[in-house]
């Protein structure tokens, strides 16, 4: 079964991501965003509460993000191990209602084949707790979805970057260090 396209409804759900953590980043494009965007935003409708509280044209984004380590818990309760939700954060000029999701990243997992796969049901199950739990929608569509949603995302091949691409030979250069710049400027200077 495909991921169903995004509906004619007024609320969009978004998905980016912002990885603050070195070296904690999955490699999803901005075509895994779209492709999480679109599903997201079909199966799940706002509820009254969300209407109320901040109108039918907000949209909901979700910030993407890891962590090795977690050192304080976040104000919300979680049901599910290792998973931090941060927010609401309400851009009313904008109107949008922003949650940080950091996900576990584990070193052990690095060359694990399920590593997207269990990011994915992580995130999922996250965006699904802030939805039911927090703005009070109705989750069971997506709920019902959620291994399929993930099979079609996984199943793409640009969801990823490739290893030819500019992400991954960045990611494989030397670090950028203050001796190397100091270096850099010696060499600079001689020149003039």
């Amino acid at each position: 079964m495909a991921i169903p396209l995004g509906s004619e409804k007024s609320m969009k759900i978004h998905v980016g991501q912002i990885y603050i953590e070195n070296d904690t980043d999955y490699g999803f494009t901005h075509v895994f965003q779209r492709k999480i965007s679109k599903a997201l935003t079909s199966l799940v409708s706002p509820s009254s509460f969300f209407i109320q509280e901040y109108g039918e044209d907000f949209s909901i984004i979700f910030r993407m993000s890891a962590k090795r380590r977690f050192k304080r818990r976040p104000l919300h309760e979680q049901h599910f191990e290792d998973t931090e939700i941060w927010g609401p954060t309400v851009f009313r000029k904008e109107k949008d209602v922003e949650y940080t999701i950091f996900l576990p990243y584990y070193d052990k997992e690095e060359d694990s084949p399920d590593r997207l796969k269990n990011a994915l049901t992580r995130l999922l199950d996250a965006t699904n707790h802030v939805l039911a739990e927090f703005l009070k929608m109705d989750t069971d569509a997506l709920m019902q979805q959620r291994d399929t949603v993930i099979s079609d995302i996984l199943a793409d091949p640009k969801i990823l970057y490739g290893p030819e691409s500019d992400w991954a030979r960045l990611r494989n250069m030397p670090k950028y260090t203050a001796k190397k710049h100091k270096e850099l400027l010696e060499k600079f200077k001689k020149r003039r």
